[in-house]
């Protein structure tokens, strides 16, 4: 039988490790990326559909608390799931899962933002929100897999940490300054059209350059 491991790391020893990874810091970007554009949205589209579409704040409530619930729920859930069932045939499964969500939530993005139908668009962002959130589970367990076992909880800290303040600092304001830039009375649909897109596709980029170099690095742990 082989010893368990009693060894503990700080934050400092668990963040050196996981970015010294560049999977460790290739899924960290591409989760900060979909944080970006989630956090973004979800601090703007509110005012769009109510500039624009003419939606009264608690018309609007009953719409995205269902959309959002159903989409994210759904997705969160079918992202790990999928994930793993293909993880059996392909080891860079999870990374491809968060690529191709991320891809896939960009025609609807599209759509939700450039049709004048308010009901059309509105459910434009239900798959949208399906396919923006197959990323989070594939992505934990991506942060599973490459720390060791001791080490695990401090590394998803550090993960969290580092998608949270890239997202959550930097996704709502930059939507705010374009809308300022651009100062016409639709600015904030190109404002967020242009950032949930642009992110989305980064996100893509670096989802798929976590997996040319996720095999190697999940053995990383055993040199520890």
């Amino acid at each position: 039988r082989q010893p368990v491991s009693t060894k503990t790391y700080s934050v400092k020893e668990a963040a050196q490790f996981f970015t010294s990874l560049p999977s460790g810091r290739r899924v960290s970007q591409a989760g900060a990326f979909q944080a970006y554009a989630g956090y973004g949205l979800g601090t703007w589209l509110p005012a769009f559909f109510i500039r624009l579409h003419g939606m009264t704040p608690g018309e609007l409530g009953l719409w995205l608390s269902w959309i959002t619930a159903l989409g994210g729920g759904l997705g969160a859930f079918f992202g790990g799931w999928l994930a793993d069932r293909w993880a059996y045939r392909q080891p860079r499964a999870r990374a491809y899962i968060g690529m191709i969500g991320a891809i896939l939530a960009v025609p609807f993005l599209v759509g939700g933002f450039v049709l004048s139908d308010t009901r059309l668009a509105l459910l434009c962002f239900l798959p949208a929100n399906f396919f923006g959130t197959l990323w989070l589970g594939p992505s934990g367990s991506i942060v599973q897999d490459l720390a060791p076992p001791a080490m695990r909880a401090m590394a998803s800290a550090v993960f969290i940490f580092i998608i949270t303040i890239i997202g959550l600092s930097a996704g709502p304001q930059t939507i705010g300054i374009l809308n300022d830039l651009i100062g016409t009375p639709g600015a904030i649909r190109h404002s967020l059209l242009w950032t949930a897109v642009v992110m989305n596709l980064v996100s893509a980029v670096f989802f798929w350059l976590t997996a040319q170099t996720l095999v190697a690095d999940m053995d990383a742990k055993n040199r520890l």
